[in-house]
């Protein structure tokens, strides 16, 4: 299971925080009712045609 830090921010290279929260439970997601957007599985066509 993934947890998502920061209340699942992306950061890009270069512009991550100074201020590091990778263990503080607050704004930490364990489970998402609904995923954010780009975060829920892809949507393949049956292999079985």
């Amino acid at each position: 299971m993934y947890e998502f830090v920061d209340g699942g921010k992306r950061y890009l290279p270069g512009a991550w925080p100074t201020d590091d929260k990778t263990f503080d439970p607050t704004g930490a997601v364990t489970i998402y009712t609904t995923p954010p957007p780009g975060e829920s599985a892809p949507s393949y066509p049956s292999p079985a045609g």
